[in-house]
């Protein structure tokens, strides 16, 4: 990631490069590994609203088991309405592994972790090969935008 490619939001306005990290336990006991998803909008002005647009989300295993996951991620307006929905799959990640996914999007005011989808983060992960419910895997998000967890 680069500086220059961060330093811009939508609608013409500057949007902080600073990534922001909260980490968020699992439901169940932990099993101390985790994964760490980076999710950084970018703009370019100029362009139409949904053509200037970029999320760049980055799935990184920090743990020492092979992990996998998907991640429900939403943006709001100023308004609290929704304007953008993903549901993010980190890969199948060995020890050490990222994965990277960009999608278009409409200028957002925030990013909110969506947890109740019975099909991502927190309900459900793999876990060296073997799919577990609920997931005992610790998610660690940063991002450039403010950040909500939707429990």
């Amino acid at each position: 990631m680069t500086g220059a490619a961060l330093s811009s939001a939508g609608a013409g306005a500057p949007r902080d490069s600073t990534l922001h990290e909260v980490m968020l336990q699992p439901s169940v006991p932990p099993t101390g590994d985790a994964i760490r998803v980076t999710v950084v909008m970018a703009s370019f002005p100029g362009l139409s609203e949904r053509a200037s647009c970029r999320m760049q989300v980055t799935s990184a295993n920090q743990g020492a088991a092979r992990l996998s996951t998907r991640v429900l991620l939403k943006t709001v307006n100023d308004k609290g309405d929704t304007i953008n929905s993903w549901l993010v799959p980190t890969g199948d990640l060995k020890p050490g592994e990222e994965s990277l996914r960009t999608y278009s999007c409409k200028a957002p005011e925030s990013l909110v972790l969506v947890r109740g989808n019975p099909f991502a983060w927190p309900q459900t992960c793999s876990v060296d090969g073997i799919d577990t419910l609920p997931c005992p895997v610790a998610l660690r998000m940063q991002t450039n935008l403010p950040f909500a967890d939707g429990k």
